[in-house]
C-alpha cells in the first residue's frame, strides 16, 4: 500500500475517532445553537469555538507549524508522510483533552474565556484540520519562513484578540490578574 494511501486512512481513522469520543463526551455536533456556520469573529460570542472557523483556527495553523518543527528535530529519520499522521495525531489527542470539564473549567477560570463551553465537533474537527494546513505549509516552506508565520500569526491574534496560544500557556500555568484585564479590554475584533 503506497503511503499516500497509509496517510489518507489514517487521516480519516484519527477524524472519526475524534468524532466518536466526541460524541460519547456528549460533545454536539453543531454547537450550542444547532445550526451550522463557517466564520465566527467575535471571541466572546456563544458562536466562538463553534464555527468551522474563528480566530482561534489561527493558532491550529500555528500548532501545525510548530509540530512540523518540533517532529523534524525528534522523528527527523521518520518519513514526513508518516510525521503528518503523528501531527493529526497530536491535535486530535488536543482537541478530545480540550474539550473536558476540566480543561473547559480551567479556560473560564484562568483566561478572559469566560464564557467558553468547549467545542463544537465541527470547529474540533475544523481545528484538526488547521494543525494538517500549518503542518503541510511549513513542510513546503524554508524554517525561516515557517518561523516568521508563526510569529506573524501570534502577533496577529494578540492584535485582532488579546490571546494566543503562549498567553494561554501562561495563563494555565499561572493566571496573572494584569494579563486577564489586559485581554478583557479587548482586541480589535473582540
Amino acid at each position: 500500500m503506497k503511503s499516500t494511501t497509509k496517510v489518507i486512512i489514517g487521516s480519516v481513522t484519527l477524524l472519526s475517532a475524534v468524532i466518536a469520543i466526541e460524541l460519547f463526551m456528549g460533545r454536539l455536533i453543531l454547537g450550542t445553537d444547532g445550526t451550522f456556520g463557517l466564520i465566527s469573529l467575535n471571541t466572546n460570542s456563544a458562536e466562538n469555538s463553534q464555527r468551522v472557523f474563528d480566530l482561534y483556527s489561527l493558532s491550529h495553523v500555528t500548532h501545525g507549524l510548530f509540530f512540523y518543527g518540533l517532529l523534524f528535530f525528534v522523528a527527523r529519520k521518520v518519513p514526513v508522510p508518516y510525521r503528518f499522521l503523528i501531527a493529526i495525531g497530536f491535535g486530535a489527542c488536543w482537541e478530545i483533552f480540550e474539550n473536558t470539564p476540566m480543561i473547559i473549567n480551567l479556560y473560564r477560570g484562568a483566561t478572559v474565556s469566560i464564557s467558553y463551553v468547549g467545542d463544537s465537533i465541527v470547529n474540533s474537527i475544523s481545528d484538526i484540520f488547521f494543525v494538517m494546513v500549518g503542518f503541510v505549509v511549513a513542510a513546503r516552506l524554508p524554517v525561516w519562513t515557517s518561523v516568521s508565520l508563526m510569529v506573524f500569526l501570534e502577533l496577529l491574534m494578540l492584535l485582532l484578540i488579546r490571546d494566543d496560544i503562549l498567553l494561554n500557556i501562561l495563563m494555565f500555568i499561572h493566571s496573572f490578574p494584569a494579563i486577564k484585564a489586559w485581554q478583557s479590554a479587548g482586541g480589535l475584533l473582540s
